[in-house]
């Protein structure tokens, strides 16, 4: 079974603006309401909990994008420097 994330440790500082349901949190992300809901239910991503309404707020959206982030793996190689310096040599 998959760690649940940490929970907001008592006396932090609440976030503030407005909370997204599953269907804004969705609509931000570009995936669908059902991967939300799995990821919500599973444990996989932050969210909070209003009574039984589950709501994310910018905090967790921005925790779920970079816990998605992935290193290029072929990254282009750094061409502009051997340009300048081609076209100062020929100056």
């Amino acid at each position: 079974m998959a760690a649940r994330p940490p929970r907001t440790p008592p006396g932090a500082p609440l976030q503030t603006g407005p909370l997204m349901d599953d269907a804004d949190l969705a609509m931000r992300l570009n995936v669908p309401k059902s991967w939300v809901e799995d990821q919500a239910k599973a444990g996989r991503i932050p969210c909070t909990f209003i009574g039984r309404h589950r709501r994310f707020t910018e905090a967790h959206f921005q925790q779920i994008v970079v816990a998605g982030e992935r290193p290029a793996r072929n990254a282009m190689p750094a061409i502009w420097p051997a340009v300048s310096d081609a076209f100062s040599a020929a100056s």
